[in-house]
């Protein structure tokens, strides 16, 4: 059986391994990542841009919530029933529903 791509790689660009992480050694939770805000208080003006975990890059809403604003940033933010990432750099607010932050 014949090498596969993956191999073919790792022997041309990493000659001398490949170095093993534990995820967790390359992530960290995201100060402030327990507060979120309910779909019902999503606005269509405000002062933040609220993240939710849609697909949609731009923000799905905005919210004037001082006690609620992510600045731990940069960050992704991950859908966990869409799949969906989004790196966001600028202080936000996140949606309830689904939504996982990481650095």
């Amino acid at each position: 059986m014949g090498m596969s791509r993956i191999d073919q790689l790792i022997q041309e660009l990493c000659p001398d391994g490949v170095k093993f992480n534990e995820l967790g050694d390359l992530i960290s939770r995201v100060d402030g990542s327990n507060r979120k805000i309910v779909k019902s208080k999503i606005q269509a003006t405000g002062e933040y841009p609220v993240y939710t975990q849609g697909a949609n890059q731009k923000p799905d809403g905005y919210s004037d919530d001082t006690d609620s604003v992510i600045r731990d940033l940069p960050v992704i933010l991950y859908g966990d029933h869409t799949n969906s990432l989004k790196w966001i750099d600028h202080a936000f607010i996140a949606g309830a529903d689904g939504v996982k932050l990481v650095k």
